[in-house]
């Protein structure tokens, strides 16, 4: 995980919208002094006053009020309990059913602009204090004016000042970004957090002794003690099921071992023969299973003619009998050459001795 793909993401998801995803039918700019208000009609409150070259869009008539849509925003506030607030990227996202948009943080005095439905977001945040979070509305939140003062215009230029309004959006939560990285102490402290947890998660952990997972794992158990940032709490969770994961493999691979070292291996007749090459042809079946492990050595052409099996004799001394996805190696091509492979190391009941998944052919030359 890295905070960049974090970013391009969110960078995406508050990217201007295309003309189709716009909300409202016609452009519109409305005169200096325009007062867009939370509901149709004056006894409701004015949100924003526009100065003449605010590019809006007109949605639908509401009597004599029109609903209005603003591609710059205006804030909003919404109670902290309904909402994930990702302060590494300044954004936040409903969690809540039908949570209400106020225009002060209160439940008492003015009605809800609207309410927002579950996973709605990511929204930009400008600020939180106490229980109360304070962001910038979604595009599709209406504002309204009369309609006598909203007329339709055709002038091509106003879609590209929409967009750059819309993008303001953007500029706004980049600034919160900025001013935090730069005063708050404990967007810093919390920021370095989860930079440790990427550069964790830049580690391969299948490669990784027992010893070095438990001291992983125990720094991991540290920054989750001292982490608050929910996406950084999902990274060393992640982290931990990793390692999770690999150790259970190991138990697994290892019992396999044991099972098939201490029965004896009978030589298989045609008929073993053919079902060991059936089975071993069938490399994509096995994705994800095995110890990862890398071997070098000589591959080699063995069984029946009509039902082969290749084989990998390694420079220790070790035979592991191969398969591979037919998008990663043709074992056939291999044959006769000396390799270095990457893979996994597993035992399959229905085959004699142990089998190598090649994941990456690392490197091949001629014997």
């Amino acid at each position: 995980m890295k905070t960049s793909l974090i970013l391009s993401v969110v960078l995406a998801c508050l990217s201007p919208a295309v003309a189709g995803d716009l909300p409202g039918s016609a452009w519109a700019l409305p005169p200096a002094g325009t007062v867009l208000r939370a509901g149709p009609g004056v006894d409701f409150p004015g949100v924003i006053t526009l100065d003449g070259d605010d590019v809006v869009r007109l949605g639908e008539l509401r009597g004599t009020s029109r609903e209005v849509f603003v591609a710059q925003g205006f804030a909003i506030y919404m109670h902290s309990d309904y909402v994930a607030v990702n302060r590494a990227s300044a954004t936040v996202t409903v969690t809540g059913d039908r949570v209400n948009m106020r225009l002060l943080p209160s439940t008492e005095g003015l009605l809800p602009l609207g309410q927002l439905p579950e996973g709605a977001g990511p929204l930009a945040l400008l600020e939180q204090n106490g229980d109360w979070v304070r962001v910038l509305a979604p595009i599709t939140t209406p504002l309204y004016a009369p309609d006598e003062v909203l007329k339709p215009e055709a002038d091509p230029t106003l879609p590209d000042r929409w967009l750059s309004a819309e993008g303001t959006r953007e500029a706004r939560r980049q600034a919160a970004v900025s001013s935090w990285r730069a005063t708050d102490p404990g967007w810093q402290r919390e920021a370095a957090l989860l930079e440790r947890a990427e550069r964790l998660a830049d580690v391969d952990v299948t490669r990784l002794e027992e010893a070095v997972l438990s001291e992983r794992r125990a720094e991991i158990a540290r920054l989750r003690q001292q982490a608050t940032w929910a996406e950084t709490q999902s990274a060393l969770l992640k982290l931990d099921q990793d390692i999770d994961a690999v150790l259970a493999l190991r138990a697994t691979a290892q019992k396999a071992a044991e099972q098939v070292k201490g029965a004896p291996l009978a030589v298989p007749g045609d008929t073993g023969l053919r079902r060991e090459s059936k089975m071993l042809s069938l490399g994509f079946r096995y994705s994800g299973r095995g110890e990862s492990v890398r071997r070098a050595g000589s591959v080699h052409k063995e069984g029946l003619d009509d039902a082969p099996i290749y084989t990998l004799h390694t420079t220790e001394g070790e035979i592991l009998k191969l398969t591979a996805p037919l998008d990663v190696a043709t074992l056939q091509a291999l044959v006769g050459r000396r390799v270095e492979l990457d893979g996994r190391k597993l035992y399959l009941a229905t085959v004699s001795g142990p089998v190598l998944v090649i994941d990456r052919v690392v490197s091949y030359r001629p014997l």
